[in-house]
């Protein structure tokens, strides 16, 4: 595995840590780090962290990353779903905002959009957070 793969599953790693321990008042909550992903029956309350998209510069001895990472919650709740989302979110950016450089993973992480949306099949309402980010490997 490349130094660059390598360091993006730590972040998504470490990014699907701190939202686990944000989140964990809304249990049930299950968190992934990766896109597609199977709940448990009864799961009212999902995110999850992965990267869309991102463009490589490179030196004699350095590789330098820009991205977006992408975090989306998701909630199955009846009533003020929006309300729970907001809460939800919040959560998530009290814990990315406490610590912005991911003990070092990153060189920068800025939140850039935020979208909402339903996903009519699951009857899962989501939130969907992007973040801006940087980190430099070696080549």
């Amino acid at each position: 595995m490349s130094a660059a793969t390598q360091r993006r599953k730590q972040i998504r790693d470490e990014v699907q840590g701190r939202l686990s321990a944000a989140l964990s008042g809304f249990a049930p909550v299950e968190v992934f780090s990766q896109q597609r992903f199977a709940l448990r029956d009864g799961t009212r309350n999902c995110a999850s962290v992965f990267f869309t998209e991102g463009e490589v510069e490179t030196d004699l001895s350095e590789r330098t990353d820009r991205g977006q990472l992408a975090i989306r919650v998701a909630t199955r709740v009846s009533l003020a779903v929006d309300d729970q989302l907001d809460a939800m979110v919040d959560a998530v950016e009290q814990a990315l905002d406490a610590e912005p450089l991911l003990g070092g993973l990153v060189s920068s992480l800025l939140q850039s959009d935020w979208a909402y949306g339903v996903d009519e099949q699951t009857g899962f309402a989501w939130q969907a957070l992007a973040y801006r980010i940087r980190f430099e490997t070696d080549r």
